[in-house]
């Protein structure tokens, strides 16, 4: 029996067609600490339920005779693919070993929608209650809210397989279908291009940036490197405060901070970056997995003998600008753009997690819980991308992603100096004006930089019980 057909969204198309030619750009994937034993076969058939409901989990891409993409909907077995590590009975340096060769080997292989699964699942199994979950979604298919979406749902159904085997299975989430044709009438009627004027006269004039170094001719290579920064516990706390005193978000004051950063080098009174934006606008799209996730320009001004809160005001007006005007896609903007003789804005972008939304916390006894770590990235669009998870009780930790054609690791690492003590200070002096704020020179304190992985720390956390 041929398998039902599919609709795809505008935007997964572009992206399918990218992923052919940069399938690791396209993938996303993140590693999950799960503290909390694990049964694997339970764990398997709760990973095939939660596939199960939702369409963009169990969705083949091929390419038709034309050339276009043709999807379909395929089965999910009883017992989802799901690979087991147990390095319990290896030595510490020998289990770390593993870790990462695995960590690294699984983010490199890239899924094919056309053979493989949108979805692929790996745990290293470190302690009868400590594992590594590792998650590779296809980017055509699903986006970085869906992850929080897909380990919620997993614990929940994992939970009443515990409790129930028989227990019977969610319905499908058939609101992504109605999201599919809500987009293509949306393009049908035009509603897409009408804010387009606004954008065009928003960004008119704006430069790159960073003077960034062009690839080589006749080449698209997106492999990135990592530059990774921990800062103290305390230095979460002073965000939230900051951003609680400026009735504002974690992420306008980092955004803030790395926009300055970002400037400095030109002495530029404004900076351009994106940031994606969830596009979940009905309340039902909160609960489904999915491609929702676009991306908004932003033009932040930095008055330089203002304070620091100034730049976080102007960070939050400009979001909620270019918030109001977000159902225009951002390659339309683009292209429109370089018509009006607009350098391509896109170089950098500037992600912020919520852990309530990333995470499935322990909510009853025995249950399974999952706390991102990261995510591992090995080849990136966009010449820089700045991607902290919002910080908790513990040490906020980030990594600055450079594509290695475009930005070199020294220049790189120059700015994740600069940004963390220029954040470091501003938190600090929060009235002070912008320009007191800025390191005069590249900061000589290079303990902030991280040389491991937030699991490998996690591994080497504990011996194996």
């Amino acid at each position: 029996m041929p398998e039902p057909t599919v609709r795809l969204t505008r935007t997964q198309i572009e992206r399918w067609h990218g992923a052919r030619r940069q399938p690791l750009a396209d993938q996303i994937s993140p590693v999950y600490l799960v503290p909390t034993p694990v049964d694997p076969d339970l764990l398997a058939h709760a990973l095939a339920d939660v596939a199960r409901r939702h369409t963009p989990l169990r969705t083949r891409i091929v390419a038709g005779p034309d050339g276009r993409p043709r999807a379909t909907r395929r089965d999910v077995p009883t017992r989802y693919p799901l690979t087991v590590h147990d390095l319990r009975a290896l030595p510490a340096d020998e289990r770390e070993a593993v870790c990462r060769r695995t960590a690294g080997d699984e983010a490199a292989d890239p899924l094919d929608l056309g053979t493989g699964r949108p979805l692929r699942a790996t745990l290293l199994t470190l302690a009868e209650d400590r594992h590594l979950l590792l998650l590779s979604l296809s980017h055509v298919t699903a986006d970085g809210w869906s992850c929080g979406v897909l380990v919620r749902e997993v614990q929940a159904r994992y939970r009443a397989l515990r409790d129930d085997p028989t227990a019977p299975e969610g319905p499908a989430a058939t609101d992504w279908e109605r999201y599919v044709a809500q987009c293509a009438e949306d393009e049908t009627a035009g509603r897409p291009a009408r804010d387009l004027p606004w954008w065009r006269t928003h960004l008119a004039g704006a430069v790159p940036p960073l003077p960034l170094a062009p690839p080589a001719a006749g080449t698209e290579d997106l492999t990135a490197g990592t530059v990774g920064f921990e800062l103290p516990a305390a230095t979460g706390e002073k965000l939230r405060r900051c951003a609680a005193a400026r009735h504002t978000t974690v992420y306008a004051v980092t955004l803030a901070a790395f926009a300055a950063a970002l400037a400095q080098p030109t002495g530029a009174e404004e900076a351009v970056t994106t940031v994606p934006y969830a596009g979940r606008d009905e309340l039902e799209h909160e609960s489904l997995v999915g491609l929702f996730t676009t991306r908004l320009a932003l033009r932040l001004p930095l008055a330089h003998d203002a304070p620091f809160t100034a730049a976080v005001d102007a960070v939050n007006e400009a979001l909620l600008d270019a918030l109001d005007h977000s159902p225009t896609p951002f390659p339309l903007i683009e292209q429109s753009l370089a018509a009006d003789g607009v350098p391509p804005l896109g170089q950098v972008t500037v992600q912020v997690y919520p852990r309530s939304l990333c995470d499935a916390p322990a909510t009853a006894t025995d249950d399974l819980a999952c706390h991102l770590l990261g995510f591992r990235t090995l080849a990136l669009h966009r010449s820089l991308g700045l991607f902290l998870t919002e910080p908790d009780s513990g040490p906020v930790i980030g990594a600055l992603c450079h594509r290695l054609a475009t930005v070199p690791a020294e220049t790189a690492t120059d700015l994740v100096l600069r940004f963390t003590a220029l954040l470091d200070a501003a938190l600090s002096s929060p009235d002070r004006p912008l320009r007191s704020l800025l390191p005069r020179t590249t900061p000589t304190d290079r303990s902030v930089l991280r040389t491991d992985t937030p699991w490998e720390t996690a591994v080497r956390h504990r011996a194996p019980s």
